[in-house]
């Protein structure tokens, strides 16, 4: 599985930390902002390569270890990751998209590959603006949207 990961412990250092509202706040601005980065991934150029749809199908986000959002079967292909185990430290809490296939990170950081070819080969049209680093391009992009998402989320909760 290739993923990307949100780290929101400098964000969480300047919080009253006894106060897990603010704490669920953040989660829910981290579940939506990954789900954002899982979308981006397949819709903004370079997007997550497609063939048969089983990568692109195969999206999932985390939240700490628990499933927030999946992407739908593309073509009636993917499955997505339904667990995700990483250490957990207190007060931090990350944000993890990424594709459940074997090949996911392979793609993600081959640019030198053709992405279209084996479609030309069996006859199907070649699939623009797919390409490597799909989810880092966006992470870099995008990175000040998804953290508004996040903050946008906290504010909400205080009331702002």
């Amino acid at each position: 599985m290739t993923d990307y990961h949100v780290d929101m412990s400098d964000l969480i250092k300047g919080l009253n930390k006894s106060d897990a509202r603010i704490m669920e706040a953040i989660e829910k601005g981290l579940a939506q902002a990954g789900m954002q980065l899982l979308n981006d991934a397949t819709l903004q150029i370079p997007a997550t390569p497609l063939d048969e749809g089983t990568l692109r199908g195969s999206g999932s986000v985390f939240v700490g270890n628990k499933l927030v959002g999946t992407s739908p079967p593309i073509n009636g292909k993917g499955e997505p990751n339904r667990q995700h185990q990483e250490p957990m430290i207190s007060m931090v809490k990350t944000a993890t998209v990424g594709f459940n296939t074997p090949y996911a990170a392979w793609l993600h950081e081959t640019p030198e590959l053709d992405f279209g070819s084996t479609r030309e080969k069996r006859g199907l049209p070649r699939p623009t603006g797919t390409g490597a680093f799909y989810l880092s391009k966006k992470m870099a992009t995008n990175f000040r949207l998804y953290m508004q998402i996040v903050a946008h989320s906290i504010k909400r909760f205080l009331g702002k």
